[in-house]
């Protein structure tokens, strides 16, 4: 089941964990395997090695960021940066860190998870973007599932998909309207 009709033209597909486990609570050969399944399956489906990977939950250590230039990982985004760090750097290992922004002052960060919950305004991301120095880079981060489906109450109804449809699109049109150019995770490493 390659994408034969080019439905994914445009976008990197990275690895987030085989069925989103927290890799820090594994043994490190059970965590290299798994990592090797989920860019295996990947590969199978799409007929492309993820070169990305953001860990689940945030959680990366030094062991795991290590193992990924041998399964063919070049970009990790599992670590949180303040808005003056928020651009990528290299790592010992020769991965590059893009960091995911969070706001140390109010602990907010730019995943999108609690406003399709309805814990925060979309707008709300608008400030976090602002904060960030025009030479960073700011990571606006989503699972795709969850435009569909809440953590808290399930499968969302048609209404609630539109309604979170039409915050989500208004914030994207919104950074847009700031300047900010989309791009995908490992396009914002080669261009630092």
């Amino acid at each position: 089941m390659k994408d034969s009709r080019g439905c994914l033209d445009g976008f990197e597909v990275g690895a987030h964990g085989y069925s989103h486990e927290d890799f820090t609570l594994l043994d490190i050969e059970t965590a290299e395997g798994l990592l090797k399944q989920t860019s295996d399956t990947i590969r199978d489906l799409l007929g492309t090695r993820p070169r990305s990977i953001r860990f689940p939950y945030m959680k990366a250590t030094p062991e795991l960021l290590g193992m990924l230039p041998g399964l063919g990982f070049s970009v990790d985004s599992s670590l949180y940066s303040p808005a003056e760090s928020c651009r990528p750097y290299p790592l010992p290992n020769g991965i590059s860190e893009l960091p995911v922004l969070r706001d140390p002052g109010s602990g907010r960060t730019s995943y999108l998870w609690p406003a399709h919950e309805g814990k925060r305004d979309y707008g709300s991301f608008i400030s976090l973007a602002e904060s960030v120095p025009d030479d960073g880079t700011f990571v606006l981060c989503d699972h795709s599932w969850h435009i569909c489906e809440s953590r808290m109450n399930g499968i969302r109804t048609e209404e609630d998909i539109g309604k979170t449809v039409r915050g989500l699109r208004e914030l994207l049109e919104s950074l847009l309207d700031l300047g900010c150019q989309p791009m995908a995770v490992s396009d914002a490493v080669s261009i630092h």
